[in-house]
């Protein structure tokens, strides 16, 4: 739909004569500049009328305009075509056809916004009302069962597998070079609403965070475990991060995040942020002993590297710090990851 425009006071004179069957019109020497410049799509209406009489006016349309010269479609709003004079006079006013035009263009606002209104009221209606209940259930480590509460028809759920474990380091000695444990990964994490059927059943289990490596066994950390949560109509696993890697001869990796998995077939969600969790930093191998941090998942306090021994994971689901030794033939364990968690609120 062509867009309408306008200037004020914008009045001018015809620079030479016309027929009634001109498409183009040529106004007085410099006075197009007073007319509003038009692009692509848009017009503006201007009223001809005769010098000599001041009766006689015919109402167009201009649709372009290139200094002194309109494009013009003639005849409208019920007037009639007819030869204009040089001197007759060219005004932008207000018509009966313009007003109709804005009223109509208001009356489609009008209908575009109900339209968004009414998305907006479905969209609404589709989503989780405010969290205003009750902590429905808090996991610890271990398989739990239960079922929903008999006016409980969504659940918000936040939840982690648990972290990977750091990976020990040892400090050296004449024939070995220095190595540096890598942190552990963090478990894969969600955060996100389900709709379940009041009464029926649900099953969490939590896994729980892997071990850091031995001091003694100069060792990669332990894998993180699994946290599930299925209800009646579906599933989500939550896999472990990895361990920090050991590696006497090159610098060590640090464990992977653990990943996430819908079950197939899934109805009622999960709706929400499903994650994979993040790895812990490399450990290095060489004189200057860099070890790698446990990484992030849902809480960003992974273990940190630690001298003699790796920090375990502060929060659930993060990964343990790697150690690193800097005393020739001393070893330094991992940090443990933390245990995986899961929070149901209805």
């Amino acid at each position: 739909m062509a867009t309408l425009r306008a200037a004020n006071n914008a009045s001018t004179t015809l620079a030479s004569a016309i027929t009634a069957s001109a498409t183009t019109l040529t106004v007085a020497p410099g006075t197009g500049a007073e007319f509003v410049s038009l692009a692509a799509g848009e017009y503006f209406v201007i009223t001809v009328t005769s010098a000599g009489s001041g009766l006689t006016n015919e109402i167009m349309q201009v649709t372009a305009v290139s200094g002194d010269t309109f494009t013009v479609t003639r005849a409208q709003e019920g007037s009639a075509a007819q030869a204009w004079s040089a001197a007759d006079i060219i005004q932008n006013l207000m018509t009966a056809g313009q007003l109709d035009t804005i009223e109509d263009q208001i009356n489609t606002i009008d209908g575009q916004i109900a339209t968004l209104n009414n998305e907006v009221a479905t969209l609404q209606a589709e989503l989780p009302p405010k969290w205003t209940r009750s902590l429905l259930f808090t996991a610890s480590v271990g398989t739990h069962t239960g079922t929903f509460p008999s006016d409980c028809t969504y659940v918000w759920i936040q939840c982690s597998g648990g972290g990977g474990g750091g990976a020990s380091g040892f400090g050296g000695d004449p024939s070995v070079t220095p190595v540096s444990g890598a942190g552990g990964g963090a478990g894969g994490y969600g955060r996100f609403y389900i709709n379940v059927t009041p009464g029926s059943s649900w099953t969490v289990t939590v896994g729980d965070g892997g071990a850091g490596g031995s001091a003694n066994a100069q060792q990669s950390g332990g894998n993180g475990f699994t946290t599930s949560v299925s209800w009646s109509t579906g599933g989500v696993q939550l896999t472990g991060g990895q361990g920090g890697i050991w590696n006497s001869s090159v610098s060590s990796s640090g464990g992977q995040g653990g990943g996430t998995t819908i079950n197939p077939g899934s109805t009622g969600g999960p709706l929400g942020i499903l994650n994979a969790g993040g790895w812990g930093t490399d450990g290095q191998l060489g004189t200057y002993v860099f070890t790698g941090n446990g990484g992030a998942g849902l809480f960003p306090t992974g273990g940190r590297a630690g001298a003699g021994h790796g920090e375990d994971a502060g929060t659930n689901g993060c990964g343990g710090g790697g150690g690193y030794s800097g005393i020739t033939g001393q070893a330094a364990a991992g940090g443990n990851g933390a245990p995986g968690f899961c929070e149901m609120w209805y």
